[in-house]
């Protein structure tokens, strides 16, 4: 069969239109989309007990997902306080106090719910001025391990925020890394 010269360009012009389309909701989506980040094969003994896998989405901005016991984390190394990387912090389960996982910062021990992002507690003592971390969704499927970012969270209101509270954990954080750390 022969095209004619407008079938052809027509055809032409639905595959360039495509082809953009397609880059656009790309460029649209940008890192909101799930990215492989390794296998389950590349996780190493990390801290607290979790097997740790460090990877970087853009340059300059590292992160990690962890793994242990099932529970699936992921979320930016660097503190969003002081930039100091939260792989040699302290990574605890305080179920106990109503959170299942905190990061605390190593530099001033800054906690951060890893699933959402939320500064739980910083040394302004009130409503946290920390920005939140940058949390990511995980997920294997055939050994392979993929990200895709949360959303940050917004910032706790003044009613919702509980100096007391947030103390409490602070302190209970610390007392669990020393009695892990200097157990007699």
């Amino acid at each position: 069969m022969r095209w004619s010269r407008s079938t052809a360009a027509l055809a032409a012009v639905g595959v360039a239109v495509g082809a953009w389309v397609l880059v656009r909701s790309r460029r649209r989506r940008g890192l909101r989309a799930w990215q492989l980040v390794g296998h389950r094969s590349d996780l190493t003994e990390g801290p607290g007990g979790w097997d740790v896998l460090p990877f970087c989405l853009e340059p300059g901005r590292e992160a990690c997902v962890l793994h242990r016991a099932g529970a699936w984390l992921g979320f930016a190394r660097s503190c969003p306080h002081a930039g100091i990387d939260l792989l040699g912090g302290d990574i605890e389960d305080m179920s106990e106090m109503g959170i299942d996982v905190v990061v605390a910062c190593p530099a001033h021990t800054y906690l951060f719910d890893p699933v959402q992002g939320t500064c739980l507690w910083d040394a302004s003592r009130g409503l946290p001025e920390t920005p939140p971390l940058q949390t990511y969704e995980v997920r294997e499927s055939c050994g392979r391990i993929w990200v895709r970012p949360r959303p940050l969270p917004e910032p706790i209101s003044k009613e919702e925020w509980d100096q007391a509270k947030a103390n409490a954990l602070q302190m209970a954080a610390v007392e669990k890394v020393l009695a892990r750390k200097f157990p007699d």
